[in-house]
């Protein structure tokens, strides 16, 4: 059912009604409908700050693929100089460790050997005296 153009409405009801538009000339709604549709300069200006904004990220992306590259990088050098510092000191220390053990080996089988020696030749020379006594 339409509504006829004689009772102040539109004939479609897929048409909104205009009776907003009244206290508007028709000069005034051709400058509201000009300035809500964008110029050519303005919608070219839009897509050069697109672009510019586009390869503003993509430096910035770059630039921010760069620090975590020297990141990473500085983070290997640093665990790759810890490993061998830690590798370095522990064969140090290793070695140290042994060097003593040797050295404390080789004074305690001295020792022995020395504490040996006398202990023999004290009792060669107690068996030595006694032998000399009992003749």
């Amino acid at each position: 059912m339409y509504l006829q153009p004689a009772q102040g409405r539109c004939a479609s009801p897929w048409i909104s009604n205009t009776s907003h538009l009244a206290p508007f000339t028709s000069s005034q709604l051709t400058t509201r409908i000009d300035q809500k549709v964008p110029k050519a300069s303005e919608v070219g200006e839009k897509l050069t700050k697109r672009r510019q904004d586009s390869r503003r990220s993509k430096a910035i992306e770059t630039f921010i693929n760069i620090l975590h590259f020297a990141r990473i990088w500085t983070d290997l050098n640093i665990l790759h100089v810890a490993r061998i510092w830690r590798d370095f000191n522990i064969l140090h220390v290793a070695r140290i460790w042994t060097d003593l053990n040797i050295l404390h080996v080789a004074r305690s089988w001295t020792d022995l050997n020395i504490l040996h020696i006398a202990r023999s030749w004290t009792d060669v020379n107690i068996l030595h005296i006694a032998r000399i006594w009992t003749d």
